[in-house]
């Protein structure tokens, strides 16, 4: 395997802040943009 930028920690850290990002957008739109 290749030498990746990021390592597999960083990556797994940056897709949960991701997701959590997404989930609290999609949650403040369901709630009226609170």
């Amino acid at each position: 395997m290749t030498r990746s930028r990021f390592t597999e920690e960083q990556i797994i850290g940056i897709l949960k802040e991701h997701l959590a990002g997404l989930g609290a957008r999609e949650r403040g739109q369901c709630l009226g943009g609170n």
